[in-house]
């Protein structure tokens, strides 16, 4: 359970049924909130670029969220990334022993493509 900065689902929110897909080459998250201990339900629906930092991280930018089939303005959206990203950090999988370096993500036939280097210390 988290919070999530909805003003219609205010609360400890919980989501279930998550699927991410890729479609048209851009990812959709779609899933479900739950509120009010399961007594609210509302389908959601997350869309977006994601576009790699140069903090070697991915964020989603350019956020498009339906909640119930109705879009949310852009502040609730804007309040919505800052929660959600980093979606990846990719130095979290660095050790002294390696190093990871994401330099580009694309897209080909709906299938995610990460490019970068790994540097491994002397053995």
């Amino acid at each position: 359970n988290f919070r999530l900065p909805l003003p219609m689902l205010s609360g400890g929110v919980s989501v279930d049924n998550l699927t991410l897909i890729f479609e048209n080459n851009q990812p959709s998250l779609t899933g479900n909130l739950v509120a009010l201990g399961g007594f609210f339900t509302a389908p959601f629906t997350l869309t977006g670029e994601l576009l790699v930092t140069e903090k070697n991280t991915i964020e989603l930018h350019k956020p498009q969220i339906k909640v119930m089939e109705q879009p949310l303005v852009i502040e609730q959206i804007q309040d919505l990334v800052k929660f959600i990203n980093p979606i990846l950090d990719i130095n979290k999988f660095n050790t002294s022993e390696r190093n990871f370096q994401l330099n580009k993500l694309f897209f080909k036939d709906n299938k995610l493509k990460l490019m970068g280097t790994i540097s491994f210390k002397n053995l």
